[in-house]
């Protein structure tokens, strides 16, 4: 069961004394309802920020962000993208999915030092397409036609 709070505003010095003592756990700034315009100059537009605080670093899902557009009222029959800004970087070089699980273990990595993470939505559709981009460990290597095959071995 996803354990959350909804808040429309939280302060840095509100989060660094609660969050000092209790190191697993951070808080998104959710940017929602908007759509991100094309690179380059991205900007999220047309959106509200709401904060969700208590969340767990060893216990996130993005089942929980389901979770939390369903309590803000969104319809949860719809496709949904989940981007999230990586802290330092702007939103052109900066956005990455958050989508899976290994999205997920990419984006805790950040909250140990980063407490207010920005998470972007948006719906049917993005114009962030990471997505559907290769993963980063995937290469496609072309073999030359003269590749002999022996017990599943490739030879070269």
């Amino acid at each position: 069961m996803a354990r959350f709070c909804i808040c429309e505003h939280i302060t840095q010095k509100e989060v660094d004394e609660f969050y000092e003592y209790n190191l697993h756990l951070f808080s998104i700034k959710l940017h929602h309802g908007g759509v991100f315009t094309k690179f380059p100059d991205r900007m999220y537009v047309d959106g509200k920020a709401t904060y969700v605080d208590l969340l767990d670093s060893e216990r996130f899902l993005v089942h929980e962000l389901d979770c939390v557009m369903s309590n803000l009222g969104y319809a949860t029959d719809i496709i949904r993208y989940y981007h999230y800004l990586v802290p330092n970087r702007d939103l052109d070089f900066g956005i990455s999915a958050l989508g899976g699980d290994q999205d997920v273990i990419s984006f805790a990595k950040f909250t140990s030092d980063h407490k207010i993470m920005n998470v972007y939505t948006e719906f049917e559709t993005t114009n962030v397409h990471i997505y559907f981009c290769c993963p980063s460990k995937m290469s496609i290597k072309e073999l030359s036609e003269d590749v002999e095959f022996s017990n599943n071995k490739k030879s070269y």
